[in-house]
């Protein structure tokens, strides 16, 4: 019997999303059946809807879904998840770290911020050298930096910012190749440019004990998320672009559907 499901589906970069019904194939040996109850879009499936991160098309975006497996295969399958950037405030709250400074251009953000565990906010463009001023204001630099943009002159503030030795971690995603240069000096005074790419975390033990900190209400993540029904995929993905929200999940009516 042939199965079928509502997907969102990418034809043409740049075009909009279209629900359509598809076809489920049959399940290979090495593949899970998921009914999807809610799916989170990234600023990357943005990216590569433009044509930023190269697809096949035509393509369902997403990868960020949460679900119940309904069937499997005949070989072990893991699971990964996607994440949310502003998640760097809060782990650094549970790790009792001293200085949590956030840096946003958006004002919307810094209350946010702040109730996440934030000690400073501070918009950039209130100063001529950043990296100065947050060596100045934690008292000879930070031991890491989290550069979430991607830009070439935010991971040099983020750099400049750095006690030595300190750690710069960029996982900022920019729309085809992004060449970077910075001063060789970062370097030679001991601090590290590093990428990192879902988190540089062993899911399987990383997940349970980012559910329990979620439970134990130490991760409220609840608080970056809108939810919208699937149907309003168009609202979601215009509300994530503008930067009006943090983070969209779309949810789904289960019922008889996968």
């Amino acid at each position: 019997m042939t199965r079928t499901a509502t997907a969102a589906v990418l034809r043409e970069y740049g075009a909009p999303l279209r629900l359509e019904t598809v076809t489920v194939p049959e399940l290979r040996d090495d593949e899970v059946l998921v009914q999807i109850h809610g799916v989170g879009i990234c600023h990357t499936d943005l990216t590569a809807a433009t044509g930023g991160v190269p697809v096949p098309r035509p393509v369902v975006p997403g990868h960020e879904g949460a679900g119940v497996v309904t069937e499997q295969g005949s070989t072990i399958v893991v699971f990964d998840l996607g994440a949310v950037g502003t998640a760097a405030v809060m782990t650094a709250r549970i790790s009792l770290c001293e200085n949590i400074i956030v840096v946003a251009p958006d004002p919307r953000r810094h209350g946010l911020a702040r109730s996440l565990g934030a000690t400073e906010v501070l918009s950039p463009d209130d100063h001529d050298d950043l990296g100065r001023h947050l060596r100045h204001l934690i008292g000879g630099g930070a031991d890491y930096a989290v550069e979430s943009v991607g830009a070439e002159s935010v991971i040099r503030q983020a750099l400049s910012s750095l006690t030595s030795p300190g750690v710069c971690a960029t996982l900022g995603l920019r729309a085809g190749r992004n060449p970077v240069s910075i001063d060789q000096t970062h370097l030679l005074s001991g601090r590290t440019l590093t990428g990192v790419i879902e988190g540089d975390v062993d899911p399987h033990r990383f997940l349970p004990e980012l559910a329990a900190l979620w439970r134990d209400g130490h991760f409220p993540v609840d608080e970056l998320v809108q939810t919208f029904d699937f149907t309003k995929l168009d609202d979601a993905l215009a509300a994530v672009a503008s930067g009006e929200i943090i983070r969209a999940v779309l949810t789904f009516d289960i019922r008889g559907n996968t």
